[in-house]
């Protein structure tokens, strides 16, 4: 059983006002105050950063023997594409395994499955051209 609270207290519940109490209440910390502050601008993980400098120079800072090198790369994968391309036109548009044609396109009946139920014949509509 908890301790009663003592008459002293009560009194004090009674008289103190409101701005009292919020002087003397006990302030609870903040979400973030409670976690602290980490330290700098730390980032989860590795952060990508460019340190690196660029592997190529650019264009106009390359010599004659620079540019022809790089010209000649791009050629070169511009004519390996030119080659796929050529490879992947010549192969065959089906593979020479499947059956082609519209016999092949239903699944195939067997006679036991197909039950042929007579067609319903036509009501007989009566005439009104007889005058």
């Amino acid at each position: 059983m908890p301790k009663p609270t003592p008459d002293s207290v009560w009194r004090q519940f009674l008289t103190d006002s409101e701005q009292a109490i919020a002087r003397s209440a006990p302030r609870e910390p903040s979400a973030r105050e409670r976690t602290g502050h980490p330290a700098g601008n730390s980032h989860v993980g590795n952060a990508w950063s460019c340190d690196d400098p660029v592997a190529e120079p650019p264009w106009r800072h390359l010599d004659t023997r620079g540019r022809i090198h790089r010209l000649g790369r791009i050629l070169a994968g511009a004519a390996a594409l030119a080659v796929l391309l050529g490879l992947f036109s010549c192969l065959p548009k089906e593979p020479a395994d499947l059956p082609t044609g519209p016999e092949s396109t239903s699944p195939p009946q067997t006679s036991s499955a197909v039950v042929e139920s007579p067609a319903p014949a036509a009501p007989a509509l009566e005439s009104t051209d007889a005058a």
